[in-house]
């Protein structure tokens, strides 16, 4: 965590520590919930524009995958957790930006590539820390489907951008990228250590500080460029 081994966590009580943890979890596991409810649109909005039939059913099945996650990470949060953060303003940005565009290969980027990239670096991460069994074992099974996305997606767009101009193809690569840029600033949990009364821009300097996120970050990148 950010805090630790900061002067502000050695002013928390034992209670406190424990209620960070309990934030910072939350904001884990709401995040990926959001996720999974953006990705759940973006599948509907390929089953609409993706002019493949057989991506067309791919994306029908992907839907009542993403419902399925999103059901579980729902009942995590409310029933285990107790606590739901809202959406990060970052991931709230490239989900919007990835659902306006109106070309069929934009949710793909955004969502089964650069996205669901994303949170299977998350997911794993997480499942390899945590001593908890049952975030280890929820995890491992969305892994199992997301990791099927991110491949199929991979694989419709790969024939498809071959066809794409130069001016095209700079276009979708300036999209990742500002992508990248927007996941990277998700990843700071800036709004938990706001919430223990620590003003942004000193939360900001505390979360650069901290390993978690540069090892975050190493594995969302060497995803994103393998894309």
């Amino acid at each position: 965590m950010s805090l630790y081994g900061t002067k502000h966590w050695a002013k928390l009580t034992g209670k406190d520590r424990g209620e960070l943890r309990r934030h910072y979890a939350s904001w884990q596991f709401s995040q990926f919930l959001h996720c999974e409810q953006g990705a759940m649109i973006c599948a509907a909005r390929i089953v609409e524009s993706v002019p493949d039939m057989d991506a067309e059913f791919y994306s029908a099945t992907q839907v009542m995958d993403e419902a399925r996650h999103a059901e579980i990470y729902g009942r995590f949060l409310h029933e285990k957790i107790g606590m739901l953060h809202p959406i990060n303003d970052n991931l709230q940005s490239l989900l919007g930006d990835t659902l306006r565009d109106s070309r069929w290969d934009m949710p793909y980027l955004g969502m089964q590539v650069l996205i669901e990239g994303l949170a299977l670096a998350a997911f794993g991460m997480i499942r390899d820390t945590t001593n908890k069994p049952l975030p280890q074992q929820i995890l491992a099974y969305v892994m199992q489907d997301e990791a099927r996305h991110v491949a199929f997606g991979r694989m419709a767009l790969r024939d498809y951008y071959k066809q794409l101009t130069d001016a095209e193809l700079r276009e979708r690569e300036e999209f990742v990228i500002e992508g990248c840029y927007l996941m990277r600033d998700r990843l700071r949990g800036v709004e938990v250590l706001e919430n223990f009364g620590i003003p942004r821009k000193e939360a900001e300097a505390l979360s650069e500080q901290s390993e978690f996120p540069h090892l975050f970050r190493k594995l969302l990148f060497s995803r994103s460029c393998r894309a």
